[in-house]
């Protein structure tokens, strides 16, 4: 009986821990299925969506041009060079690339792309369309 006992508790604290041992990453997996390069729909007027996620990814200072996806479904991000108040360039030359965001499209979802991280947003508040 003891044995009954405690199998059924660590069985139900296994239950309480491992739904805290999820990954935070896990909602920004790539989702199952194909994904084609999309364009913000005409009508999309507010990119707010789009806005936030790359201020989280690449910093809050991030100005996003009004035809910003809409002729492509690439969105490259130059890194800001910081530099002291001589102008040279407190970290040393910048040798990485921009960060570079795509626009996808899958049954009437939209989704952005972090390349390079494997990190992907589903948006739900931006409309998309196929890019032509």
């Amino acid at each position: 009986m003891w044995r009954a006992l405690r199998i059924g508790v660590t069985g139900i604290m296994l239950l309480l821990i491992l739904p805290g041992c999820q990954s935070p990453e896990a909602d920004h997996l790539r989702p199952p299925g194909a994904l084609e390069p999309a364009w913000l729909h005409a009508e999309q007027q507010d990119i707010s969506e789009v806005r936030d996620i790359v201020a989280q990814s690449a910093g809050p200072d991030v100005m996003l041009a009004s035809d910003a996806l809409r002729t492509t479904h690439v969105l490259a991000i130059e890194r800001y060079p910081h530099r002291d108040d001589e102008g040279r360039l407190i970290q040393g030359r910048e040798m990485s690339g921009p960060m570079v965001f795509e626009l996808l499209h899958q049954n009437d979802r939209c989704f952005l792309h972090l390349r390079g991280t494997g990190r992907y947003w589903r948006l739900e508040d931006t409309a998309c369309v196929p890019a032509a």
